[in-house]
């Protein structure tokens, strides 16, 4: 009977051993696909090197967006995702703060050499007295496509000084349109900005935005709407 006891005791130890052990192995595994750092899937370049951007400042958001607060000029791409024409890009912009600053946020893309000194890209923003611009960049120098604009399609701020706004772009090889909840707000020759590259967000010095529901297509069906 002792024996018997003793077996028995040793089997539920070697059982719990085990359970713990696969317990601990799923935490370790769940852990590890939540455990890489927000500034390696979405690089932030500020505009001034010499700015230091605060990895407490920016956060991930379900499905795969991005939340940055209070930081300085600067734009976030997305590490490993890139587009090519014909596609149409989107996303929606939410801002919470937009009265400290007549400032913009939202779209960039067709990045190239986002790390170096050759870096170039377009960019398309709204803020919150219901403009919206269009600009690229190369190098250091950035070139109005489109000056600050009024348009009635943009959600201006609210009391509570909150916008929410979907922003779109639609590339072709000819064409690029750009739209704002749906409606076209600027078209422009495709030839004359850069749109094949990286894609990512950018905003302005001292908002707090969440960028979400980024959605990219390409092909054919992406030139529809």
């Amino acid at each position: 009977m002792v024996l018997a006891t003793q077996a028995k005791t040793a089997s539920n130890m070697k059982s719990t051993f085990h359970r713990t052990l696969l317990l601990t192995s799923l935490l370790g595994i769940l852990a590890g696909c939540g455990s890489e750092p927000v500034d390696a899937m979405w690089p932030c370049r500020p505009d001034d090197s010499e700015d230091d951007i605060q990895p407490k400042n920016i956060s991930l958001i379900p499905g795969g967006g991005i939340e940055v607060k209070d930081t300085a000029n600067a734009t976030l791409w997305r590490a490993t995702d890139s587009a090519k024409t014909p596609y149409r890009l989107s996303m929606r912009v939410q801002t919470t703060n937009l009265a400290l600053h007549a400032h913009g946020a939202g779209i960039a893309f067709g990045g190239s050499n986002v790390d170096g000194d050759k870096q170039a890209y377009t960019y398309f923003l709204v803020r919150g007295d219901g403009y919206f611009l269009v600009k690229t960049r190369d190098g250091d120098n950035t070139n109005d496509i489109c000056p600050w604009t009024e348009h009635d399609a943009i959600t201006k701020e609210d009391s509570d000084q909150k916008a929410s706004n979907v922003l779109s772009v639609t590339v072709g090889k000819g064409e690029t349109r750009f739209l704002v909840n749906g409606t076209e707000v600027y078209k422009h020759t495709s030839q004359q900005l850069h749109t094949i590259g990286k894609y990512g967000v950018r905003l302005v010095h001292d908002l707090s935005v969440r960028f979400d529901q980024i959605e990219l297509t390409h092909g054919a069906e992406s030139q529809e709407n």
